[in-house]
């Protein structure tokens, strides 16, 4: 990658900016699809062959990142906080193995004295 290819996409931020509200609408959503497509471009750009268009090769590097973050988002889903309270929640095995360690640790550093007392009650 060299400095003049860096300074090319620096030159077309404006125009993916535009792109990026055009196609989301959301401001937020512009400034990470502009990020994500100038971090893209720059990883791979031994992929584009010098002398094309340097727009175009940007704008479907945005326009691809806009559509895997339309698919991401399906994915999620929204659970209303009433719903939330009432899924299930695991147990916490994990947790509470570890404090049974610590207490197990703790019990035998007592003197001999106070843990036999502690095994009596």
């Amino acid at each position: 990658m060299t400095v003049g290819f860096q300074d090319d996409v620096v030159q077309h931020l404006r125009r993916l900016q535009n792109f990026a509200r055009r196609l989301s609408g959301s401001r937020v959503l512009v400034d990470d699809l502009v990020q994500e497509t100038v971090l893209r471009a720059l990883i791979h750009s031994d992929q584009f062959t010098p002398g094309t268009n340097l727009q175009a090769w940007l704008m479907t590097i945005l326009r691809n990142a806009y559509f895997s973050e339309k698919r991401r988002e399906r994915r999620l889903v929204q659970v209303e906080p009433e719903t939330a309270a009432a899924l299930p929640v695991p147990d916490a095995q994990q947790e509470w193995s570890a404090e049974m360690r610590e207490v197990a640790r703790h019990f035998d550093a007592l003197p001999p004295v106070q843990r036999q007392a502690l095994l009596l009650i």
